[in-house]
């Protein structure tokens, strides 16, 4: 073989080389580009996707496995909105939110808009702001304002009754 020849040949494979070289480290990187991006779609898919309840069934199933989910309720006095955020042992971190209050006097005004954070048993049937005890937060903070706000004003509309009860013991 001649000098050109060998040195041409060695250049090839020196090329050759390099470029498996390349190849390897693509398809490496390429790897870890597509595990990431898998790792990435579950990750949307089972903590940033929220199910859009349209009934409470559908939402106390939701609560069961503590899932995100959300659910607006409208009832006679108002318009709540929940959202499933948490998982603990036995219960859900449930936000609860006041979004709007059909009927209702002015000191209520207030409360639309804020919420609270309720830990909310799995199994439990009742409405989170139906047990204020269980929940934390700027609107359980102000529901209780008004309750107290409310229970004052009674007693001194009607001081002359509540008098007349604690004599009779």
């Amino acid at each position: 073989m001649k000098k050109g020849h060998k040195e041409r040949d060695v250049k090839r494979s020196a090329v050759r080389r390099e470029f498996k070289q390349i190849k390897k480290k693509d398809l490496f990187f390429g790897m870890i580009i597509l595990a990431l991006g898998i790792a990435a779609f579950f990750f949307y898919q089972n903590y940033l996707v929220i199910e859009v309840c349209e009934d409470m069934g559908c939402f106390k199933e939701s609560l069961v496995n503590c899932d995100a989910a959300s659910f607006v309720r409208a009832d006679v006095d108002a318009v709540w909105n929940y959202e499933i955020l948490d998982e603990g042992e036995d219960v859900c971190d449930v936000e609860v939110t006041l979004l709007r209050l059909i009927d209702g006097k002015i000191e209520m005004d207030k409360l639309q808009g804020k919420s609270m954070i309720c830990e909310i048993y799995k199994t439990n049937l009742i409405y989170p702001e139906d047990d204020l005890s269980v929940c934390s937060g700027v609107l359980k903070e102000e529901m209780q304002d008004v309750i107290i706000k409310r229970m004052h004003d009674y007693l001194i509309l009607n001081i002359g009754e509540v008098v007349e009860g604690f004599e009779e013991f």
